[in-house]
């Protein structure tokens, strides 16, 4: 079944759209005044029962009707991830091999930001961050050293510090510990 909506009173080339059902996919399309260039704008796409895939063209634009900038995906307000293990995953198509996936999980009392390899299988945590209600615990750095000052460290340590490091403290200390010291 195919049907054409009418709407009189939009502006040339934006009266007509289009509701249909096809091969499996339900259809919401724009389609020019002349019935010729059809563009599906919203698909739901199924076998059986069973949902595939719910397609929008983009731009797509949540709680505001005024995009302020040409992301594919704009959101006005708050994004909220819940699950029992919550993740959030960058894919960088452009990246080099095994360098292309970051993901940030927060699993009960922890955040951490993993490298992932391209497979989604995990790689290494760069950034793990423990709370205790609304208080940071700890931050730690597993895998990799820590540069402050810096974006290019020309040493390589655990922890490089270039320009003025201050340790402020009501007993202030600094411990070297030798870990091959017996």
């Amino acid at each position: 079944p195919y049907h054409i909506l009418y709407e009189s009173d939009a502006a040339a080339d934006e009266k007509l759209w289009n509701v249909y059902a096809q091969a499996g996919q339900f259809v919401i399309g724009g389609v020019e005044d002349a019935g010729t260039n059809p563009d599906p704008i919203f698909i739901i796409d199924r076998s059986t029962e069973n949902n595939n895939y719910v397609s929008i063209d983009s731009p797509v634009l949540i709680g505001t009707t005024a995009p302020t900038a040409t992301e594919e995906l704009t959101v006005a307000g708050t994004i909220r991830n819940e699950s029992t293990s919550a993740a959030l995953e960058m894919y960088d198509t452009n990246g080099s091999s095994n360098e292309k996936m970051w993901r940030w999980t927060a699993d009960g009392d922890q955040l951490a930001l993993d490298a992932t390899l391209d497979n989604g299988s995990t790689g290494s945590t760069v950034l793990r961050v423990d709370r205790s209600g609304g208080t940071t615990s700890w931050v730690s750095v597993p895998s990799a050293g820590l540069y402050v000052g810096t974006v290019a460290p020309t040493k390589t340590a655990n922890l490089v510090v270039e320009g003025d490091a201050v340790i402020e403290s009501n007993a202030p200390a600094l411990s070297i510990y030798d870990a091959n010291s017996t």
